[in-house]
């Protein structure tokens, strides 16, 4: 015969037992042998105080009070850490009136009084004491990471620690929580075993309206609680950590959520005077906690190496690109990485003959990098598509900037390559953004020296060949530093203006139909000021799990007050490029900046680049998980880090005019050849600081 239903229901008891103990001075009636009743139409009394659960939202459980009529008091004992403010008191009365009112919202103060008027007037005062039941040991911590972050469900396992003296517990109590303090419901309550304990939610597990935290409490054996930790669940997850390697300059130009709800980073790490800047690749969980992390260099040598762009790959692994200076000057560089960050294979590209001017600026650099659907079968599990931009080949034309674009097999492989523009030195054509378009072919943007320096954006087949060409600008200077198709197969393009707007630099927002045409067109800044859009995203805003809504921003502002700081500017925008909300998160000192902003599954965002306002030396990698509407988390605060100051901006958008006009660049074959390298990843060891709001 199964008992289990009776051991389940013996420990229940045993606790709701214990719970009550400490909040009821006596098992018997409220008005116990030392009441002493007075009887009369002039004289009455208080019959019960009770404090009621449901109606006082501090108490996990009803508190009765003692009432002595003898000497008109009432004494409550209460939980340590209930508050008594705000108090909705139950009183039963024998007379007319009791003042303050049974049932009213009473601002108690400790002790109080209270006074019963009889129908003849007369009146008997009651003084009303709280009395607390002594603290005692709590949880050492709580830890959860978050494996289904599906929006209003989560699932993984909880593991609360021990207190370090366990000898005035019975046990401990697992709540959902509004905050880090307040109690929405019961998850499980558990007795001491002397080990830490453990809880499962399976996978979809669905997350009670309101809730945002785990908490944990102890009690013990006149039922006690107290507050222990409280930890935040990955859907309701926001954070803020930078990341400092050796006290170096720290930098992050690319970031992605991961298929295990955790983020990969890309960028750089430099530590002056020894040697130079090294690619730095961070794995994370969904908390920011670092899985692993290494750059890429050699070791001692003045070469610079970066990373400018980062994608999980179908197989489960990294595709990066960037730039190694490990032949001398600066080659586009691309590694392959298995899902724990070692090499399955690197290469180089870039021109080795003698025209190379080695030392100088002269160089070729990957700025974005994807992986491509080939044989359009719907999957992007083929090759790769990279963007950049050359300085100094082919030889004949001389050292002038030039768009290019290379497609690789999956072993990187070249098989095809083409440059764009570059004629001469005024042209200076870059390629910071490129995408696989629905058709198989690609959608690149970037700069071109063709009418004053304006964002260039190319349409091409996927051969490579030129499908459509347009510049985009005005009498100033453009860029276009992000691109993406949207959903209904137009583009949105993400840059900065010095033509429209406030003409001294704003964030520069163009949406284009299939054949580039301009659709809507904003810019977005204040006079006086610089800003940046350096990253765009369409966005999923009613959770269907489609990115077919607004769209997200990412950027800088740099603040107008006298301090002249830049902070990081993110802009959310609905569908027809109209401000929801802006928000600037910096510090008082410093520059903050930011390259990279990913839409994550819980509908939050993830942010990536540097902090001057929170470094330890130079500048430290910066991350940002804010919520879908903004929101930081203010928890973080309460167990140590630096103040992040968040400020709603009032910038509105203005509606830009720019010139269009139809380039006409042919794209130029080269043909360089890849080159196997062998740098080796290096495992490092970052200091982590967490900031909080």
């Amino acid at each position: 015969m199964d008992l289990k239903w009776l051991k389940d229901f013996v420990v229940l008891s045993f606790l709701i037992f214990l719970l009550n103990s400490c909040t009821t001075g006596s098992s018997g009636d409220s008005s116990d042998a030392t009441t002493d009743t007075v009887s009369g139409s002039d004289v009455k009394v208080i019959t019960s105080f009770l404090i009621e659960a449901s109606k006082n939202i501090d108490f996990s459980s009803d508190i009765i009070g003692t009432v002595n009529n003898a000497e008109k008091t009432v004494q409550l004992l209460i939980p340590w850490n209930n508050a008594v403010n705000n108090l909705i008191p139950s009183i039963e009365f024998d007379g007319i009136s009791i003042d303050p009112a049974s049932g009213t919202i009473t601002d108690f103060t400790n002790p109080m009084t209270y006074i019963v008027t009889a129908e003849n007037g007369s009146t008997q005062n009651y003084v009303v004491t709280a009395d607390f039941c002594v603290p005692f040991n709590t949880a050492s911590g709580i830890s959860f990471t978050d494996t289904d972050q599906d929006g209003g469900q989560l699932g993984g396992d909880v593991t609360i620690f021990k207190a370090d003296n366990e000898s005035d517990i019975t046990g401990y109590a697992l709540y959902w929580g509004s905050d880090a303090i307040t109690k929405l419901s019961l998850i499980q309550t558990y007795l001491k075993t002397g080990s830490n304990l453990a809880h499962t939610f399976g996978n979809d597990t669905v997350i009670p309206e309101g809730a945002t935290h785990l908490l944990v409490f102890t009690w013990n054996d006149i039922g006690e609680m107290q507050t222990a930790v409280s930890t935040i669940f990955s859907d309701a997850l926001s954070w803020a950590k930078s990341f400092d390697s050796a006290g170096s300059l720290d930098h992050a130009n690319s970031v992605q959520q991961t298929t295990d709800k955790g983020y990969i980073v890309a960028g750089f790490t430099y530590v002056y005077g020894v040697g130079g800047p090294d690619g730095w690749i961070l794995k994370l969980d969904g908390s920011g906690n670092i899985s692993w992390e290494k750059k890429f260099g050699d070791p001692g040598n003045n070469q610079n190496d970066a990373i400018n762009a980062i994608q999980q790959t179908a197989a489960g692994g990294y595709i990066a690109a960037g730039y190694t200076g490990l032949n001398g000057g600066k080659d586009m560089w691309v590694l392959n990485l298995d899902a724990t960050g070692d090499i399955l294979w690197q290469k180089t590209y870039g021109e080795l003959d003698s025209s190379r001017i080695t030392g100088s600026s002269v160089f070729e650099t990957a700025q974005s990098i994807k992986q491509t659907d080939d044989d359009q079968d719907g999957d992007a599990d083929d090759g790769f598509i990279v963007a950049g931009y050359t300085y100094d080949f082919p030889p004949s034309t001389g050292a002038y900037k030039k768009m290019w674009l290379i497609k690789l097999d999956v072993m990187g492989g070249i098989s095809w390559q083409k440059t764009f523009g570059g004629a001469t030195y005024s042209d200076n054509d870059r390629a910071y953004s490129v995408q696989q378009t629905s058709d198989g072919g690609y959608i690149v943007a970037g700069q071109t020296g063709i009418n004053n320096l304006n964002i260039r954006l190319h349409k091409l087949d996927s051969s490579g060949d030129v499908v459509w060409q347009k510049s985009y600008g005005g009498s100033g200077t453009e860029y276009a530093f992000s691109v993406q198709q949207a959903a209904e197969g137009g583009y949105i393009v993400a840059g900065t203006t010095y033509s429209f707007g406030a003409v001294n630099g704003d964030v520069w927002i163009l949406k284009l139909d299939a054949v580039g045409a301009v659709e809507w067109e904003k810019a977005l800044g204040d006079s006086g000021t610089t800003e940046w859009g350096k990253s765009i995203r369409q966005t999923d805003d009613d959770a269907d799990g489609n990115a077919d809504d607004g769209f997200i921003v990412a950027g800088h502002k740099r603040d107008p007050s006298a301090t002249g700081s830049a902070d990081i500017w993110i802009l959310k925008l609905d569908a027809s490029g109209d401000i929801t909300w802006q928000k600037t998160f910096g510090g008082t000192t410093g520059d903050d900046y930011s390259d990279s902003i990913f839409q994550t599954a819980d509908g939050g965002y993830i942010i990536a680049g540097r902090t001057n306002s929170f470094d330890t030396a130079f500048g430290d990698l910066w991350l940002l998980k804010i919520a879908s509407d903004s929101s930081l988390a203010t928890v973080e605060c309460g167990f140590g880090g630096d103040l992040i100051i968040v400020n709603n901006t009032t910038v509105d958008s203005s509606n830009s005019s720019a010139v269009v006009a139809d380039t006409f660049q042919s794209g130029v074959v080269t043909n360089i050849t890849g080159v196997s390298t062998n740098i080796t990843g290096t495992d490092t060891l970052a200091t982590v600081s967490n900031q909080c709001y």
